[in-house]
């Protein structure tokens, strides 16, 4: 028997848990005589998950974090922290019943993975932006920005030379 993997969650127990705590909500809405904004539910769909759903969702941030291709930057832990923002946020909208072409239930852990593959993408692209203003700052003061500033400067100016 294969062992499993200690970011390992199973989508039937996933989907169920979703299933009770979107009950619960649902129960808890409709005992309101106003309707929410989607704020509003956001922040309720983060107040009522459980305990177990929290922790999937946070195996599954984890996990996803550990792959080859987001482990490499000094910021990682900030970036699994987001996902697991997103993913409280958004258990909510997964919709247990819906089927693929072939009448086969959506997985829930890929919903959830892809949401939070997404949030890490974009995330990363904003801390670039922000790495690339704090480049531009520090070269408009006279500080030599970080070394890899430095040779992609050295790489275009050579391109440059290389054209003419």
């Amino acid at each position: 028997m294969a062992k499993k993997s200690e970011y390992y969650v199973d989508k039937e127990i996933l989907r169920a848990e979703i299933i009770k705590c979107q009950g619960l909500m649902d129960e808890y809405i409709s005992t309101l005589d106003y309707k929410l904004n989607r704020d509003q539910i956001r922040l309720t769909a983060s107040q009522h998950c459980s305990p177990k759903l929290q922790s999937m969702l946070l195996l599954i941030a984890a996990g996803m974090s550990h792959r080859y291709n987001f482990k490499g930057y000094t910021f990682r832990e900030d970036m699994e922290h987001e996902g697991v923002i997103i993913l409280l946020t958004a258990w909510y909208k997964f919709n247990p019943t819906m089927v693929n072409k072939k009448g086969i239930l959506m997985c829930p852990f890929s919903y959830m993975s892809q949401i939070c593959y997404h949030k890490y993408v974009t995330f990363i692209v904003h801390e670039k932006k922000q790495k690339r203003v704090t480049e531009e700052m520090m070269m408009s003061k006279g500080i030599l920005p970080s070394w890899g500033t430095q040779v992609d400067i050295d790489m275009a100016i050579h391109e440059k030379h290389k054209l003419e």
